[in-house]
């Protein structure tokens, strides 16, 4: 047999360029997935088909198990917190009541375009053990962190609000519902101040009821859109 004279530290063997899922620049160029020119999170359901480890390898054998359905709405209602401003007073509180809102603006972009990856079939062939985590949602995940999230701004948010009338209603006073059917044009609400955190992690909205709480609550909805750097 014929020696190589090679050591074992300088033995290259083949693996999967998909071990690691962050892209790197160099000088004649890289690959880099295209994607949209705007992410607009509205109200609205993503369906997709895989095996049941998460694998999209034959589309037609796929149809055959049942489909995955992503709901925007409640990836919104999941990833935010609407509460009351505690430094207001007593008196500010059963009327002007002013309210806090955190959305994790991060997670639900992230999730939705872990989603859009998965209806495109974006990752199609892709398979478990081409992956360094063994899972190929997981590494998914991992390649929208690492390479396209800092690709998207958040632009604007659209929020929706309804009073309810505690007198004709069942509803606890400041017991607020989150309700996607609420979107409407005579609906949307503008009168709100809102600031992202230095991270983009968070988006914090707040805003004063127009009617007074000791006989109002409200339901709410709202929008978000994000543009490409």
């Amino acid at each position: 047999m014929r020696r190589t004279y090679i050591s074992p530290e300088f033995d290259y063997k083949p693996v999967y360029g998909s071990l690691t899922m962050e892209e790197t620049s160099v000088f004649f160029g890289s690959k880099m997935i295209k994607i949209e020119d705007s992410v607009d999170i509205l109200n609205e359901n993503l369906i997709y088909n895989q095996l049941n480890t998460g694998e999209q390898i034959d589309e037609s054998s796929e149809l055959n198990l049942p489909q995955i359905i992503y709901d925007s709405t409640l990836n919104k209602k999941f990833n935010h917190k609407i509460s009351l401003d505690l430094d207001q007073t007593d008196f500010q509180k059963e009327n002007s009541a002013k309210w806090e809102v955190r959305i994790e603006l991060r997670d639900i972009l992230t999730n939705h375009l872990f989603a859009i990856f998965k209806n495109t079939r974006t990752f199609e062939g892709l398979k478990n053990d081409m992956v360094l985590s063994g899972g190929v949602d997981s590494s998914i995940y991992d390649y929208i962190i690492k390479n396209v999230l800092s690709r998207y701004s958040y632009t604007k948010m659209d929020l929706f609000l309804e009073y309810i009338d505690l007198c004709n209603d069942d509803t606890l006073q400041y017991a607020v519902v989150y309700d996607y059917n609420i979107e409407k044009a005579e609906k949307k609400f503008e009168k709100f101040s809102q600031e992202v955190s230095p991270d983009g992690k968070f988006l914090d909205i707040s805003f004063n009821q127009e009617k007074p709480a000791y006989a109002f609550s409200f339901r709410y909805y709202f929008n978000l859109y994000f543009e490409k750097l």
